[in-house]
């Protein structure tokens, strides 16, 4: 993608490295040597739009093809962590179930075959059902069942979550089946309550990260895009009205208040770096938002962080290219039309 959008950019500057705004001994060669392409230069000016893209298109390039690495590159993970989520989700009622069946003084080794079976239009319901097989089948404890390097249920199940709350669940087993009990019904109803704390947590930062989305996808990129068309529009009728009035007082019609403006096409800087200059402060601050944005809604899951980062890019980098391309073509033509 980078090289696919960004090849306008690179072969612009490699046939004609110049840079806006070109002064009037640089257009004066430029018209002898008649070398210069008419893309980029004819009939003594240089056009400012297709010189302006150049720049446009490396950056867009760099930005799409992070965005677009980082977005394709994890659609398979957030697949496999959606499935991972909802059987998180169920891990609590299922847990309640084993809590339940153990508090009736029935083993564990039992309790997870009947948990496994009452809670069977759940997921996370394989768990128990896997632990129990092993437990039969291959006699094993309680534990080797869930942490086997080579059986273990939890290899199927890979979250943090499930695998810490059945380390508790095997440590309280060696301490009698009440235990466990309470053990299972305990975490059942504390999981529920951090499940109901989570969803007030995102209801009250809603107006926060609501502000974050907004200024990644659509302020901060239409407001770069803006500043650096108006920059080149800018300085692009500053130019053409200075060489105009130079013309004048050569033509002998007497010297023009504007002919001694401060303005020199030498030092000023190009627009074309300004857009360089904005577009690299874009990304970072796309990725800066993305990043931030999701440790507050997700922590530090790095799926979601990378896969909200992507779109962010995306969307940012095809805002800010319009806004750039419209900016600088109504108002270029409108003062093009002014200074004639």
């Amino acid at each position: 993608m980078f090289l696919l959008v960004s090849a306008y950019g690179f072969w612009g500057f490699a046939v004609f490295p110049k840079v806006l705004p070109i002064g009037p001994e640089a257009i004066q060669t430029l018209e002898t040597s008649g070398s210069a392409p008419q893309l980029f230069f004819s009939d003594g000016s240089a056009h400012q739009f297709p010189m302006l893209m150049r720049g446009v298109s490396i950056v867009a390039g760099a930005g799409l093809g992070i965005g677009l690495s980082k977005y394709l590159g994890n659609q398979e993970r957030k697949e496999a962590e959606q499935e991972l989520e909802k059987i998180q989700d169920q891990f609590p009622t299922a847990l309640f179930e084993l809590g339940n069946e153990i508090s009736g003084g029935t083993p564990v080794e039992i309790a997870l075959k009947r948990a496994a079976k009452s809670s069977e239009e759940l997921e996370i319901s394989g768990l128990f059902r896997k632990s129990s097989q092993n437990i039969e089948q291959l006699g094993m404890t309680f534990r080797e069942s869930m942490f086997d390097d080579s059986y273990g249920a939890v290899r199927e199940y890979p979250t943090k979550t499930v695998r810490a709350v059945m380390k508790a669940m095997t440590a309280s087993a060696q301490k009698g089946t009440s235990m466990t009990a309470t053990a299972a019904i305990t975490i059942s109803r504390y999981m529920d309550r951090l499940s109901r704390t989570q969803r007030k947590l995102e209801n009250l930062l809603e107006e926060s990260t609501s502000t974050i989305q907004l200024l990644a996808y659509l302020l901060g990129p239409v407001i770069s895009g803006v500043a650096v068309g108006m920059s080149q529009v800018i300085i692009g009728a500053i130019s053409n009205l200075t060489r105009r009035f130079d013309a004048l007082d050569a033509g002998g019609a007497g010297a023009s208040p504007v002919s001694s403006l401060p303005f020199n096409s030498n030092s000023v800087i190009s627009p074309e770096f300004v857009q360089l200059v904005v577009g690299i402060y874009l990304i970072q601050l796309l990725y800066i938002l993305g990043n931030f944005y999701m440790k507050i809604t997700h922590g530090q899951n790095q799926t979601y962080r990378q896969l909200f980062t992507g779109k962010v890019m995306l969307t940012g980098m095809v805002f800010y290219t319009l806004t750039l391309m419209l900016i600088t073509l109504v108002f270029s033509s409108v003062l093009t039309g002014i200074t004639q």
